[in-house]
């Protein structure tokens, strides 16, 4: 087992450089578990990875864009799109898709929960298609929260691979004052759990996060969100350094 931990000033120069680098790896944000009728959302995410131990794909650069309808007061649909840019290649994109959060309920006045499904289409011949599905657990609210999306996904058609991934993501947020926010965020992948490999072949990464939210005066309920991150690689399989950052408007 072989954890690492680098530098916080390399990882502040690559989220600097990303700021001016006209493509951002995979993208990193949580899903809520929350659905408004007739709401509407545009979401951008982005990502930088620095530094790539001997088991890591080396994919430097990723966008996603999304697009997020309320559809009834317990679905939501959201199409989507992602690019990347892997080292030595061209910016391209990869995969379409639609991401749905069904049945938000809250339980009690502390828990909510929601069921996540992704549907996902390669659109190069270098990717496969796949589906990602599960729970999103939310203990808390607005002031102090903890976030969990533990997912299973299975890829089929071309390129597929054997058995099913286990993936996650975490977010554990705390507010600072009306707009400003302070969190943790983790996020990890172990793939075929019935036959999982060791952990140098896992995906584990782990870094602060900071929150930004403001009501539009441009009309009703219209809502900017900004946040960014450092996610600090764990294994031999996860890139250093990511630099994180996802911003949305919702209307």
């Amino acid at each position: 087992m072989h954890f690492r931990h680098p530098h916080l000033a390399t990882a502040f120069v690559l989220m600097l450089g990303s700021a001016f680098d006209p493509a951002l790896a995979d993208v990193f944000s949580i899903d809520l578990p929350e659905v408004t009728k007739g709401g509407q959302e545009g979401e951008i995410n982005a990502a930088v990875q620095g530094g790539f131990p001997v088991n890591a794909e080396r994919v430097r650069h990723s966008w996603e864009f999304e697009y997020t309808y309320g559809v009834t007061s317990w679905l939501s649909l959201s199409p989507l799109i992602d690019f990347d840019k892997a080292d030595g290649d061209e910016f391209r994109a990869t995969v379409a898709g639609v991401e749905s959060v069904l049945f938000p309920v809250e339980v009690g006045k502390t828990l909510t929960l929601a069921w996540f499904t992704e549907l996902e289409g390669a659109l190069n011949l270098d990717e496969t298609n796949s589906v990602t599905f599960g729970p999103i657990v939310q203990f808390g609210h607005d002031k102090a929260s903890l976030i969990l999306n533990p997912y299973l996904e299975k890829t089929f058609g071309r390129n597929r691979e054997e058995g099913i991934d286990f993936t996650y993501q975490w977010q554990a947020k705390a507010s600072m004052g009306e707009r400003l926010a302070l969190g943790i965020e983790g996020y990890g992948v172990v793939p075929d759990i019935g036959h999982s490999p060791g952990i140098d072949f896992q995906e584990h990464r782990i870094g602060p996060v900071i929150y930004y939210e403001q009501d539009l005066a441009s009309g009703p309920d219209r809502t900017f969100a900004l946040d960014a991150g450092i996610l600090f690689g764990l294994t031999e399989a996860t890139a250093n350094v990511t630099g994180k950052v996802n911003a949305s408007l919702a209307f």
